[in-house]
């Protein structure tokens, strides 16, 4: 019996979004040596965190139906909680570490990258249901609608 790779985001998340619900963050303070112990804390955190699901990709096709459909679930979950972080430390101009900020922005790419692979292996064999003429004629007529006013407000 082949075994598969448990993959637990929210577990592998834990040290990053973790620290930021528990306002740990909250003390941050403008250019003070504190935030740049943060920021390479935080940086390394998140490169071992991509690390780990860039590892994982390779496995997902492995797990059933029913665990992608968890993951899946979790995933999400771990992606608005990143968003959470990313407001919050652009607010903070990222602790003025460039690095930090396209971190977080490939990290994005990592998840969503996860995150599909994950929605593909889970609705893999759902049927796919055809679309209605009626309903395509309708959503053309109203994007030409929309398009021809959008031209003519553009020519003003």
């Amino acid at each position: 019996m082949l075994t598969t790779l448990d993959i637990n985001i929210k577990q592998i998340a834990a040290p990053i979004v973790g620290e930021s619900k528990a306002n740990k963050f909250a003390a941050i303070k403008s250019s003070s040596v504190s935030n740049k112990k943060l920021s390479f804390q935080l940086n390394n955190r998140l490169g071992v965190f991509i690390l780990a699901i860039e590892g994982a990709y390779q496995h997902l096709k492995e797990l059933d139906k029913e665990k992608s459909k968890k993951l899946l679930k979790d995933t999400g979950k771990t992606i608005e909680d990143f968003y959470a972080l990313d407001d919050f430390l652009s607010k903070k101009k990222y602790l003025d570490n460039q690095e930090l900020k396209e971190k977080i922005k490939y990290l994005f790419k990592v998840l969503y990258k996860f995150e599909s692979m994950l929605y593909k292996n889970t609705y893999k064999d759902t049927p796919v249901k055809k679309t209605s003429q009626g309903i395509v004629d309708n959503l053309s007529k109203i994007n030409r609608t929309t398009l021809s006013k959008l031209a003519a407000k553009n020519a003003l």
